[in-house]
């Protein structure tokens, strides 16, 4: 994700870590943040979206903790 050279069309500021942490950004940790804040989806519980074959759990932004 460091070498993202089109971090806007690539989204990796949507990478957290497996404990729900924001984790570091390129752009420091509170943009980070901001841009998540910004893109909330407004739902309210995990949900699974089918990727291929498989599964990916999405989790709201509540879902996170500041570190």
């Amino acid at each position: 994700m460091a070498k993202n050279p089109f971090p806007p069309l690539v989204p990796c500021h949507r990478v957290v870590r497996s404990d729900f942490s924001v984790g570091e950004y390129g752009g420091g940790r509170e943009l980070k943040w901001e841009m998540l804040k910004r893109e909330d989806r407004g739902y309210a519980g995990s949900k699974k979206i089918e990727v291929g074959n498989e599964l990916l759990s999405v989790f709201p932004i509540k879902c996170l903790r500041r570190v």
